[in-house]
């Protein structure tokens, strides 16, 4: 049920997949850092997602840096294509120390890898 829901996510228009997967989901190849810019978390990929992959990004509020993320508190802030010439996705948020995360999904059977977490930023 999971697959068929961050399917149809990603794949607005598609049709959930009747069969599982048969290989599993590693993710891509893409390494991203995120930064607080004044009104906005901007996140910023090395290179271009892989055809079938898109990059979902997430982020939680924290009290202060020093404040350790809890999991179940991120928050998705939607779904992005890395592509050449646009590797930035830019989420806007209100003042304040944010812990950043990122994952993939498989965009051909919804598969997700779990969430890569970033050291929290600051967004003025």
């Amino acid at each position: 049920l999971s697959l068929a829901r961050k399917f149809l996510q990603v794949n607005e228009d598609g049709v959930s997949l009747s069969m599982p997967p048969t290989r599993p989901f590693f993710g891509d190849r893409v390494t991203v850092t995120a930064r607080g810019d004044p009104g906005q978390l901007l996140f910023t990929g090395e290179t271009p997602n892989a055809p079938e992959v898109v990059t979902e990004f997430w982020c939680q509020p924290l009290a202060n840096k020093f404040r350790k993320p809890i999991l179940s508190r991120y928050r998705s802030q939607g779904f992005r294509a890395l592509a050449a010439g646009s590797l930035e996705v830019s989420v806007s948020l209100a003042p304040g120390c944010y812990a950043p995360a990122y994952r993939f999904i498989n965009l051909l059977t919804g598969q997700e890898t779990p969430l890569i977490l970033l050291p929290p930023v600051e967004v003025g």
